[in-house]
């Protein structure tokens, strides 16, 4: 595939973001499993130690761009399977989380080597390096014009 010489765009971010997105939801509907729960699951790893119930919550909503009840559900839909479980304000995986996380993250980590496994790491680490200055400038393009203006962007 050849690649025209030209800029980077908000356009290629997104499509590539999309088509990502896209693989992995396959990866995981074969595994009957969804984004959110994997998503909520390494949260839990990454985050929970340090995050109680509601600030969860709040991280999570913020994150999935949904409202609070829908991460209270997927929470919930965990719980009940057994793979977490609550204790003094903070979750944690149970053991049958960790194995399932494992299960999942197997699977995530085979599809990521197809996509990324072939490109050049320093070529990789450029793009990271890019999408987080993006990302930090596009946060405080938001927070700056929210507070200057003292209303919420739709």
């Amino acid at each position: 595939m050849t690649i025209a010489a030209t800029p980077l765009s908000g356009q290629d971010i997104g499509l590539a973001a999309r088509a990502t997105r896209k693989a992995l939801d396959v990866v995981l509907a074969e595994l009957g499993f969804a984004f959110a729960p994997l998503a909520t699951l390494n949260s839990i790893v990454s985050r929970g130690a340090a995050l109680d119930r509601e600030a969860l919550i709040r991280f999570l909503a913020s994150a999935f761009d949904v409202d609070p009840q829908t991460v209270v559900t997927v929470l919930h839909g965990l719980e009940s399977r057994g793979l977490i479980q609550e204790a003094d304000g903070y979750f944690a995986l149970t053991p049958d989380g960790t194995a399932e996380l494992g299960r999942l993250n197997a699977s995530v980590g085979g599809l990521t080597q197809k996509l990324y496994g072939d490109l050049d790491p320093d070529d990789l680490v450029a793009a990271r390096r890019v999408l987080v200055t993006l990302t930090e400038r596009a946060e405080a393009h938001v927070a700056s014009v929210l507070s200057s203006n003292d209303r919420q962007v739709l």
